[in-house]
């Protein structure tokens, strides 16, 4: 992929300025001897927290989303990602009770209440190996931006588990 700072790079590259002069131009670039390598890329099952966090950190506007296999499927934009916040509080609850809480995991005594993009939990599932899935689940939901826990459970079903150890 060819970004526009590597064509940039490429136009204020010293030699170049010095062989316009001497009216002897450079061939023609192909893609190959401009673009960044390795490609900077995210899978299409990261999240769109991970896609943002990596641009971020590589300091690019633009992100290829390829297969665990290389194939490309499209380009991530940071504004793509931004438009996942734009999600009003209103439809990001009524989705994640009709999706995760009702839907995925059939939890009545579960309230949701959302504050600029914050979940939080509160109520009562009936075992406690359920919690970790659910705020998994519920931090998948486009718009979301952090989950609070505040659930307790019925039954510790973890318990037998730390014993046998």
């Amino acid at each position: 992929m060819v970004s526009e700072s590597d064509l940039l790079a490429w136009l204020a590259a010293p030699n170049l300025d010095e062989a316009v002069f001497a009216g002897d131009m450079p061939e023609e670039p192909v893609a190959r001897d401009l673009m960044s390598t390795p490609a900077i890329t995210i899978t299409e099952g990261a999240s769109p927290r991970e896609a943002a966090e990596r641009m971020r950190r590589h300091r690019i506007k633009r992100l290829p989303v390829v297969t665990e296999d290389g194939k490309l499927l499209g380009i991530v934009s940071r504004s793509d990602l931004l438009r996942v916040y734009f999600v009003s509080d209103g439809e990001l609850r009524e989705t994640v009770e009709r999706e995760v809480v009702r839907g995925e995991f059939d939890l009545p005594g579960v309230a949701v209440s959302v504050e600029r993009g914050v979940v939080t939990l509160d109520g009562t599932v009936p075992v406690r190996s359920l919690i970790p899935r659910l705020i998994r689940a519920v931090r998948r939901v486009e718009g979301v931006v952090r989950v609070h826990d505040r659930l307790a459970y019925d039954t510790d079903d973890l318990v037998p588990l730390q014993r046998a150890r």
